[in-house]
């Protein structure tokens, strides 16, 4: 039941988000009509985002409608558009509570909660709501914008867990009071327990690291060939709709067995732990000749199987199987089969985390992209630009000898370096000429203002980097005028590489220099670029490995 609400606590701050990014773009919207092209991004990323969005008056009305609503509750925009949203999807017998719940909408700036709702074809649907309140200079109503997550399933599967952890605890009181052979049932369940508790404490370790989903479906396999001793050889597969393939093997020649073109059909789903006698010989009945040859040279010759297999998704089964060699004089009982529903019942936890917490990943992933695509369409230079920033820093990191999820994080986050320019006049930023004093005050304040957009713990990199990139080594950046390493050291990759990529590339002001040029005003100093504004380290990597920093550039120039 925690992870359920963990789950709740990370769609929440997804939803907040969002949300702030909703707020904006209907001020952009307000403040910018003349922009066309404005206008239908903002309609893209309001109808593209997976949650339920309408803005609705105080009379409430609704203003606005978004795809995932008419998703959700069956009406289209047009439908519904200018009408009270409470006779639509607020059920009957809950619409005596209309003015109560207006009034404590209006009295405050934001509520959460989570009600019962109603769709056009009368289905009754638990949501998640999170709805933010605007209001104008004097503090009156102005408008509300509601976020709707539909939980109807999650709940269920909270339901689901009690009953199966409750099942559990009846099953243990069963064993404890039972008198027959009361000291073998002891060991037993001391043994279990032992064994559990031992998975419990591997599956935290694992939760813990930064691996990977392949990974992580690798190590489920060792965990369960280390509990089930007879366990001789191993698998892993996934089902995914109509689709069959390996994932993790051990003892098998996992290499040939993902060379295997395997349909559902192919596969065995059981929904319990079920002891299959040369499980070889079963699945060579239902292959192709093409088949029946590479998983005869990919497998070794199985005596018994324990398999079972895990739903982790809507259509996506794990297949976990373990197996006893066939010269083995070992056997699967039902302890083995205990143990392994066990197994089964925590790794359907874990998966299930795993697998959803990655979605909420990709998703903040996919919106940090979409932020960038918000600064390209405000600055016509940002476009390539942030594309290559992010994959130079990548590059630099990896030269530093950081892990592969921080190389991934910078190369996502630090394409929204100059996501503050977004608030920025655009005249500013496309003028020919220098600037003055006033207006590179303005420019200056892109790095602070970033922090509207990125206040979120998941974009904290990515603010780092916005704020802190224009500070110099020497303490003579801004916005600060941090030095050495006051600065984060992301922000210190970022600040190289974007003066980098500004020398290469050409802007309203300038020209581009060529590769040598760039090298030799970062290494010597130009007057206004010096060696002393960037981290010796990170100059060393620069020099030692210019030329496959020219090449990614020039890989990424068009």
């Amino acid at each position: 039941m925690d992870y359920f609400w963990i789950n709740i606590l990370i769609l929440s701050t997804f939803i907040f988000i969002v949300l702030m990014m909703i707020v904006f773009i209907l001020k952009l919207r307000k403040n910018n009509q003349n922009i066309n092209e404005s206008k239908k991004r903002y309609k893209n990323l309001f109808n593209s985002i997976p949650v339920a969005i309408f803005v609705w008056g105080k009379d409430l009305k609704v203003l606005d409608w978004n795809k995932h609503a008419e998703y959700i509750f069956g009406y289209k925009k047009e439908e519904i558009i200018g009408k009270n949203y409470f006779d639509f999807i607020v059920p009957e017998d809950l619409r005596k509570d209309v003015d109560k719940v207006t009034s404590k909408i209006l009295d405050m700036n934001r509520v959460k909660n989570v009600n019962e709702n109603i769709t056009k074809d009368g289905r009754r649907i638990l949501c998640e709501w999170d709805v933010i309140v605007e209001k104008d200079e004097k503090g009156n109503f102005y408008r509300a914008i509601s976020m709707a997550q539909d939980v109807t399933e999650k709940t269920k599967y909270q339901q689901e867990l009690k009953k199966t952890v409750e099942k559990l605890s009846e099953t243990n009181e069963e064993l404890y009071s039972s008198n027959e052979e009361l000291e073998e049932s002891y060991k037993i369940i001391e043994n279990q327990s032992d064994q559990m508790r031992e998975m419990i404490e591997l599956f935290n370790r694992f939760d813990q690291t930064d691996m990977s989903l392949d990974q992580f479906y690798s190590e489920i396999l060792l965990v369960a060939m280390d509990v089930m001793t007879e366990a001789d050889y191993g698998s892993i597969s996934i089902i995914e709709k109509d689709k069959w393939e390996f994932i993790a093997s051990s003892g098998h020649n996992l290499e040939k067995l993902r060379e295997l073109e395997l349909h559902k059909k192919d596969s065995i789903i059981v929904s319990s732990p079920t002891i299959i006698k040369d499980i070889k010989k079963e699945n060579m009945k239902r292959f192709n000749d093409a088949q029946r040859r590479i998983f005869e040279e990919a497998t070794r010759d199985i005596k018994e199987s324990l398999i079972i297999s895990v739903p982790i998704d809507d259509d996506i089964y794990l297949n976990i199987a373990i197996d006893i060699a066939a010269e083995s004089k070992k056997g699967f009982n039902d302890n083995s089969i205990m143990l392994f529903q066990a197994f089964k019942n925590i790794a359907s936890t874990y998966l299930k985390n795993k697998v959803y917490s990655k979605k909420i990943i990709d998703s903040y992933l996919d919106f940090s992209k979409k932020l960038a695509t918000i600064a390209e369409a405000h600055d016509d230079i940002t476009g390539k630009h942030i594309n290559r920033v992010g994959e130079l820093s990548a590059f630099f990191a990896e030269k530093l000898g950081y892990k592969k999820s921080f190389v991934d994080r910078i190369r996502n986050e630090a394409p929204l370096h100059d996501i503050g320019k977004i608030f920025v006049d655009k005249a500013i930023l496309d003028k020919k000429g220098p600037l003055t004093d006033e207006e590179w005050e303005i420019m200056k304040k892109h790095t602070v203002l970033s922090g509207r957009l990125l206040s979120e713990d998941f974009f904290r990199l990515a603010k780092k980097i916005a704020y802190y990139h224009h500070e110099k080594w020497d303490g003579s950046g801004y916005p600060f005028g941090m030095k050495g390493d006051e600065i984060p050291l992301e922000a210190q990759i970022v600040s190289l590489v974007d003066v980098y990529d500004a020398l290469r590339d050409e802007r309203p002001y300038k020209k581009a220099f060529t590769h040598q040029q760039a090298v030799d005003i970062i290494s010597k100093g130009d007057g206004r670029t010096k060696p002393e504004h960037f981290n010796p380290k990170l100059l060393k990597i620069f020099l030692e490995y210019e030329k496959d920093i020219e090449k990614i550039f020039d890989d990424l120039k068009e």
